[in-house]
């Protein structure tokens, strides 16, 4: 009877360490997913970081230009 109960037992065990490892096997699965995700989130915003510095030189220099142009613009309309 005794040797029943610990063969029931052993069995027991048995199904619950193969369903801890399937749960483990999930829970890697989805960090896995969750790291790459953070990943390609990271890249993108140092993309979006670099776009948006061309950006900024972009508006500098426009904005330079744009005052050369006005002094441009005066300086030939008082010469008239």
């Amino acid at each position: 009877m005794v040797a029943d109960e610990l063969r029931k037992l052993a069995e027991e065990s048995k199904k619950a360490v193969r369903n801890s490892g399937g749960k483990i096997s999930t829970i890697l699965d989805k960090i896995k997913y969750s790291f790459t995700s953070m990943e390609e989130i990271s890249a993108s915003t140092e993309q979006q970081t670099a776009s948006m510095e061309e950006i900024s030189a972009t508006s500098q220099k426009l904005g330079i230009l744009a005052k050369r142009l006005k002094s441009s613009l005066t300086s030939y309309g008082s010469t008239e």
